[in-house]
């Protein structure tokens, strides 16, 4: 009709016809539906040339109803006067609304029927486009197929299942409506995660992590849930990768759903987090080091981080000032991986700075220990990408009184940071503060100062001196450091990820 065209997968188009013949249309771009059954077909047979979703878009004429219901018919090739298969969807309230059937190789749709509840809507486009699972909303366009559809109406809007796509680089993303509980796990009971959300707030979990068919429940309801896959590194919330096995690959990558360019790496143990980044912590951190690249055979029996962070501008000085020959094959594939996620950028023949950060964990630390140091690493990240977030870190550390810079100086010298380097000490200060909930804040820094006393016994009464002053100061850092995670981010010192292990 006038310009409304069915578009094939192979992009071609077909014109669209009324059952009548008739060409012409006061509509323009669009098939108008008057609240009543319209029937329409295809000046040929449109063949779906591999398994794709027949899609349908459809726009309201006038606000109507809450919630739009229609039935749609689909006439085959092979049986042209009658409907071959049929769909009644009842959708929650949208202005427009573009609904997927999932079709399988060799299918040829000849018409279709359809049957809005007594409104009048208009079709806006029909075609053959990838397959899709799940409720989607942009733009006021809500899209969602039919399996989906038919779930978020059996349960009031509270729960779905989506096909999974267990690719490395895919995510379940899941927004809920009103505040509440949010559960994504297996349909065959193989567990999932949890996360406990305020209105309007989402959970991405790997796809790779889940299983092959996946219940999505939110108490507040769902407003969207689906799988998202930009051939990048799975998008994830922090806390649902602390509790993956090694999977034999030694390392495997995601991105941080709340800063999607930071490049988390997650090892298997620390070995093989060794062989990639510890050269990269003596560069970037250690005393002695801090600033050229060693060789193997000088810190063979030192000890590098459980966990690391590096900005952009660190890591392309690393690469940048390493002599040829010196890197080991793990150290070059990380090159190549930072190249490819934008961390680094090739400027002729140097690298020079992009954007985001890297992080990393290695599972063979402890439960406790995983979310410890995952929490401390993504803080780093936050600090390498929000100006105002290192901002704030800079003032706080400025503010502190004398006798608190000295315990701190102190703690940082002591864990072998290089702390004639400020900004390395504004960044691990913030760091070590945020690793943990501040109900845990005192008690931590007590256990630090303990440890540093017996660590230098001939300074242990001015440490512990200098330590309560620290530790009070530390408490009125926190509450501030707080306020900027839960505005910008809803995130909070402890909790820089949302997901629990659902069992």
């Amino acid at each position: 009709m006038d310009g409304l065209y069915f578009t094939q997968d192979n992009g071609k188009t077909l014109r669209i016809y009324r059952a009548d013949k008739s060409e012409k249309s006061k509509s323009g771009n669009k098939l108008v539906l008057l609240g009543k059954e319209s029937l329409f077909f295809t000046e040929a047979p449109a063949q779906a040339r591999e398994n794709c979703d027949l899609s349908i878009v459809l726009g309201r004429i006038a606000p109507g109803k809450e919630s739009l219901a229609v039935q749609i018919g689909l006439y085959e090739k092979k049986q042209k006067k009658t409907v071959s298969r049929s769909y009644n969807f009842s959708l929650p309230y949208e202005r427009n609304y573009e609904l997927r059937i999932a079709v399988e190789a060799g299918f040829e749709l000849s018409g279709i029927a359809f049957k809005p509840d007594n409104q009048d809507v208009s079709v806006l486009g029909i075609g053959y486009k990838k397959s899709f699972s799940g409720l989607e909303r942009q733009d006021s366009l809500l899209k969602t197929d039919y399996t989906s559809a038919k779930n978020l109406a059996a349960s009031s809007g509270k729960s779905i299942i989506l096909n999974n796509k267990k690719s490395v680089t895919a995510s379940v993303f899941a927004k809920i409506v009103d505040a509440g509980l949010l559960k994504i796990t297996g349909q065959d009971g193989s567990g999932g995660f949890s996360a406990r959300l305020e209105d309007g707030k989402s959970l991405y979990v790997p796809a790779s992590l889940l299983s092959s068919s996946v219940i999505v429940e939110a108490e507040g309801g769902i407003a969207e849930a689906y799988v998202v896959d930009d051939a990048k590194p799975a998008l994830a919330d922090l806390h649902s990768l602390l509790w993956m096995e090694p999977g034999g690959q030694g390392r495997r990558y995601f991105r941080w759903s709340e800063l999607p360019d930071t490049l988390v790496i997650v090892f298997d143990d620390y070995d093989y987090q060794d062989e990639y980044l510890k050269r990269l912590a003596f560069f970037a951190e250690k005393p002695g080091f801090r600033g050229r690249v060693a060789m193997d055979a000088e810190i063979a029996g030192l000890h590098g981080w459980n966990a690391h962070d590096y900005s952009p501008e660190t890591l392309a000085g690393f690469f940048n000032k390493a002599a040829p020959g010196i890197l080991n094959k793990s150290e070059l594939e990380l090159k190549e991986l930072l190249k490819s996620n934008g961390i680094l950028v090739q400027k002729g023949n140097t690298l020079a700075a992009g954007h985001g950060a890297l992080i990393s964990i290695a599972l063979e630390s402890t439960s406790s220990l995983r979310r410890l140091f995952m929490d401390h690493e993504a803080s780093h990240g936050l600090y390498f990408q929000d100006a105002d977030y290192r901002k704030l870190a800079a003032r706080l550390w400025a503010a502190q009184s004398p006798a608190a810079r000295r315990f701190w100086r102190i703690h940082l010298a002591w864990r072998r940071y290089d702390i004639t380097d400020q900004g390395l000490c504004i960044n691990e200060h913030q760091s070590y503060l945020v690793q943990q909930g501040a109900s845990n804040t005192r008690v931590y820094l007590e256990s630090v100062a303990d440890r540093l006393a017996e660590a230098y016994p001939e300074r242990a009464e001015a440490i512990m001196e200098d330590a309560e002053l620290a530790i009070l100061e530390a408490e009125e850092a926190i509450r501030q450091f707080n306020l900027f995670l839960k505005g910008k981010y809803g995130l909070s010192a402890g909790n820089f990820g949302k997901g629990k292990r659902e069992k």
